[in-house]
């Protein structure tokens, strides 16, 4: 797996737990946050490649994406 989208906020899981479990299992996997937050910058975990701010449209995410990727 190279890339993982995923918003901040979620039902059971939140953003930041969750991201320290694929830590633990791939730390090399990019993973690409998104948020309707203003400034998340004090909830966001350390060792996320970008956060990506809502809304955006598909060609920003897809941009992102396609940046991500190349690294």
């Amino acid at each position: 797996m190279k890339l993982i989208i995923t918003d901040l906020w979620m039902p059971i899981l939140d953003g930041v737990e969750m991201i320290k479990i694929i830590r633990k299992i791939d730390p090399n996997v990019k993973i690409l946050l998104t948020s309707g937050l203003d400034s998340p910058i004090e909830v966001l975990p350390p060792n996320i490649s970008f956060h990506l701010k809502k809304p955006f449209d598909a060609v920003t995410l897809l941009k992102k994406v396609s940046e991500l990727l190349k690294d």
